[in-house]
C-alpha cells in the first residue's frame, strides 16, 4: 500500500510516469464547508492552477475529486456556472486546452463511467433548491 509518506523514490517505482517533484496547491482537508466556500476554494484553486501551469499539446493533468467539487471545477474550467450534470463515483470528466487557447473544453461526456465494468455507480450532483448556496457538505 502506497500512502503520502512513502519516499518519492518508492513512489516513483510504483507510478513511473508521476513527477514526484510536483507539490499540491493546497495542503490539508478543509472543515466541512458551505457550497458558498467550496465555490470559493475551487475558484482559487483554478486560478493558481492556470496561472503555476503550461499546457503543451499532449500534457496530461488529472485532478481527482469528490462530485460535488468536480461539478464546481467543471463549472470553472469550462466558465459554464450552470452545468449541474450528475458525477458518479469513479466517474472521469476529461477537458483540454488548445495551444494558444485561453478555454477548456469537453473531450467527452462529463462523468462518464464507460471505463468502469459496472457502469455508473451513486450519480451525485446538486439540489436546485435556492438555498444550496449556504447548504453544508
Amino acid at each position: 500500500m502506497i500512502d503520502e509518506t512513502d519516499a518519492p523514490q518508492e513512489l516513483q517505482e510504483t507510478f513511473p510516469l508521476v513527477d514526484v517533484s510536483q507539490r499540491s496547491l493546497f495542503e490539508g482537508f478543509p472543515e466541512p464547508e458551505t457550497v458558498e466556500e467550496l465555490q470559493r476554494r475551487v475558484k482559487e484553486f483554478v486560478r493558481l492552477f492556470e496561472a503555476a501551469e503550461t499546457f503543451e499539446d499532449g500534457k496530461r493533468i488529472v485532478l481527482v475529486s469528490h462530485a460535488a467539487t468536480s461539478i464546481i471545477l467543471i463549472q470553472e474550467l469550462l466558465r459554464k456556472p450552470d452545468f449541474n450534470e450528475p458525477i458518479s463515483v469513479c466517474s472521469k470528466t476529461v477537458l483540454f486546452k488548445a495551444n494558444g487557447s485561453d478555454r477548456w473544453h469537453l473531450k467527452s461526456e462529463p462523468g462518464s463511467s464507460t471505463h468502469l465494468s459496472g457502469g455508473v455507480s451513486f450519480p451525485w450532483n446538486f439540489p436546485t433548491s435556492p438555498a444550496v448556496s449556504s447548504t453544508t457538505l
